[in-house]
C-alpha cells in the first residue's frame, strides 16, 4: 500500500477543493469570451510592433482579419449586444501581477461581464468588475451606466 505524505495531500486536498465558485458562462458568454480574446491577442500584438498600444479599432483590424475575425462585429459583445468598452492607449503588457482592465462588456449579463486585462480575458462578477485596477485616466463605470 502506498503512503501518501502530508504535503501531496494537502495540494491533492487544495485541486479537489478549488478556490470556490467562479462566475459561470452560459453560451454567448463563451462567445464574448472568443470575441474578447481575439481583440486582446491583436491589442498585445500590435504593441509588441509599434512599441505601443493601439489607439483605436482601425489600429486592430488588419490583424483580426489575419485572425479570421471579422473586424466589424468582433468588437460587438454577443453576450449583451452592445459595444466593448474599449480603453484605448493603455498598457496591456505590464509587469504589475494585478490585472488591469483594458476592455470589457458595456453591461454583461446576469450581473457578470466578459472582461480583458493584463492578465488575458476573464468572467467578473459585477461587484469585482467594479472595485478592479483600471489603467491611469480610466475609470470603472457608474452604476447608472
Amino acid at each position: 500500500m502506498y503512503r501518501l505524505s502530508s504535503s501531496l495531500l494537502l495540494v491533492v486536498c487544495i485541486l479537489f477543493a478549488g478556490c470556490g465558485s467562479g462566475p459561470v458562462a452560459d453560451e454567448t458568454q463563451g462567445d464574448s469570451f472568443v470575441q474578447l480574446n481575439a481583440i486582446y491577442q491583436a491589442y498585445v500584438k500590435f504593441t509588441e510592433a509599434q512599441s505601443e498600444p493601439p489607439s483605436s479599432a482601425d489600429d486592430l483590424k488588419e490583424l483580426l482579419t489575419k485572425a479570421n475575425q471579422d473586424p466589424e462585429k468582433v468588437f460587438v459583445s454577443a453576450s449583451d449586444g452592445e459595444p466593448f468598452i474599449v480603453h484605448w492607449g493603455a498598457q496591456a503588457l505590464s509587469p504589475n501581477p494585478i490585472p488591469t482592465v483594458i476592455a470589457y462588456e458595456a453591461n454583461g449579463k446576469n450581473g457578470q461581464r466578459m472582461v480583458m486585462t493584463t492578465m488575458g480575458v476573464m468572467a467578473m462578477h459585477d461587484k469585482e468588475f467594479l472595485n478592479s485596477d483600471f489603467p491611469k485616466g480610466f475609470s470603472p463605470p457608474s452604476s447608472s451606466e
